[in-house]
């Protein structure tokens, strides 16, 4: 089997369901499997799709870099595809990481492009028109959409369960995990036909406590993750934290003069906890 698709789930219920749907839609007509892992307070009857095995776990607690974990130790794919619970697949989705593959064999990662539900437009504002291959100048084109080679697991390890959504620092887990790669020569390669549907982060639809906290969160992940790296680059770490602070505390500047409160307070929770990731990080 060359796919496993990896998906780790957290309370919301309905977005899995509809990224299933998707998953039965592809293209591609080769066998694959589906591996969820449900983190959710309240644990429902599995769902299911029909394309191939599809394994359900529940596990208590939170943290999708525990649940990736997890599901990595029970997949059988030569490939794993990483796919957060609120995305959906294109219905070529599939069939075009199959061609990326094929072309390039090379290549341990693939990493693709998350494409905003509502507009259409990148949801990183790292993005490419082109194909390219990674490294430590353009990591940042990475993102939650990745294909990874399971023989890498033996070499590089699993995922930083400190790290993401749900663990002691809020993000930057994947980013950690491009990092080791390249730490280890892997070979990334960033492919733009590679896409999934990413519904954008709405501060319209948060309370100024929920937007603030988020970011703080984000921050945290990004100052812990550059802290893990400092004994590895130190001179790389510390020329990407000073990016890291420069940037938002410009952020805060300028929309502070144009009067916009919210972003400038989305910058202010970024340094904040950039800051304190760096310091507090511990592994």
């Amino acid at each position: 089997m060359k796919f496993s698709i990896i998906i780790p789930l957290r309370n919301n219920r309905s977005e899995l369901k509809a990224l299933l749907q998707t998953i039965e839609q592809q293209s591609y007509t080769e066998p694959f499997e589906t591996i969820i892992v449900d983190q959710s307070d309240v644990k429902e009857a599995p769902l299911k799709v029909s394309r191939g095995p599809c394994l359900w776990f529940g596990m208590e607690g939170s943290g999708a870099a525990r649940s990736r974990n997890l599901a990595f130790t029970h997949a059988s794919g030569d490939y794993l595809i990483w796919a957060d619970s609120d995305v959906l697949f294109k219905p070529n989705t599939l069939q075009n990481i199959d061609k990326i593959t094929e072309d390039n064999p090379q290549y341990d990662t693939i990493c693709g492009v998350n494409i905003n539900l509502e507009d259409g437009k990148p949801y990183s504002r790292y993005a490419y028109d082109q194909p390219r291959r990674v490294n430590f100048g353009n990591y940042d084109c990475c993102g939650g959409a990745m294909v990874v080679k399971r023989a890498l697991l033996s070499e590089i390890g699993l995922l930083d369960e400190c790290l993401g959504t749900g663990g002691r620092y809020g993000g930057s887990e994947e980013t950690d995990w491009i990092l080791r790669m390249l730490e280890h020569d892997c070979k990334l390669l960033y492919h733009p036909e590679y896409t999934v549907l990413h519904p954008r982060l709405d501060p319209d639809k948060m309370s100024l406590r929920e937007w603030v906290c988020k970011h703080y969160s984000y921050g945290m992940g990004r100052g812990a993750m550059l802290r893990k790296h400092l004994s590895i680059k130190p001179l790389w770490a510390l020329k990407h934290l000073l990016l890291a602070l420069i940037k938002p505390a410009a952020g805060v500047l300028i929309e502070t003069l144009r009067l916009r409160g919210r972003q400038a307070l989305r910058y202010a929770a970024s340094i904040a906890g950039r800051l304190h990731g760096f310091v507090s990080y511990k592994a």
